[in-house]
């Protein structure tokens, strides 16, 4: 049997807000440069989040869901357009989907259960950056190439106080679409950290323009 479920206050108002200061953020990234490029990016991809829930006699439960998130932003790259190794700096808006109903039909049903209503909040939005390397594997910088990204980075602008670190090693493809734009495409496994891992996996497509 589930109880009536805990209704804590509404945060629309605070998540618009995130959402504003994380796009003023963007316009850190420099608009030129001697070597190296600029794009746009956009991103989707699933993340792990824990779901508690409460028995009537006190214990808590957590439900271990992969939630979705979705991330638009600007990208900065440093290095000539035909190294093989370039410096990649990604600062963008990361919007995670709240949490769904803990699933409890495998807990005792003698007892009842009550939990927060996680799906209320409605999407988080919060500001990422994300620093590493894109290394060159195979193919040509100045045609179609296969790559490895190492990338270090936080979500680092958040109004909640929630804010934690991430790391993420991909793969992906790059192919000059002429002599001064790049389309770049690469899956990463993620690791977000606060307080304890969470593990998840996200896809990034993105349109450059490259400088000498």
């Amino acid at each position: 049997a589930t109880s009536p479920r805990l209704h804590p206050p509404d945060l629309v108002h605070h998540m618009r807000k995130s959402a504003l200061l994380t796009a003023a953020s963007l316009s850190l990234i420099p608009l030129s440069a001697s070597a190296g490029g600029v794009g746009i990016i956009t991103s989707g991809g699933v993340h792990e989040a824990r779901a508690p829930y409460y028995r009537d006699d006190g214990e808590q439960g957590i439900d271990v869901q992969q939630r979705p998130n979705a991330g638009y932003g600007a990208e900065g790259l440093l290095g000539d357009k035909d190294d093989k190794i370039q410096g990649v700096v990604r600062l963008y808006v990361l919007s995670d989907w709240p949490l769904n109903e803990p699933d409890v039909s495998n807990e005792d049903q003698s007892y009842e259960y009550t939990w927060p209503a996680h799906e209320d909040l409605g999407i988080r939005h919060q500001g990422a950056i994300m620093v590493g390397v894109q290394w060159g594997v195979l193919g040509d910088p100045g045609g179609l190439q296969l790559t490895a990204t190492t990338l270090v980075g936080s979500g680092f602008a958040t109004l909640d106080n929630l804010e934690f670190f991430m790391v993420e090693p991909g793969v992906g493809v790059t192919y000059m679409l002429n002599a001064r734009v790049q389309a770049n495409a690469n899956v990463a496994v993620t690791g977000r950290y606060r307080k304890r891992v969470y593990l998840g996996a996200n896809a990034y497509a993105s349109i450059r323009y490259m400088f000498d």
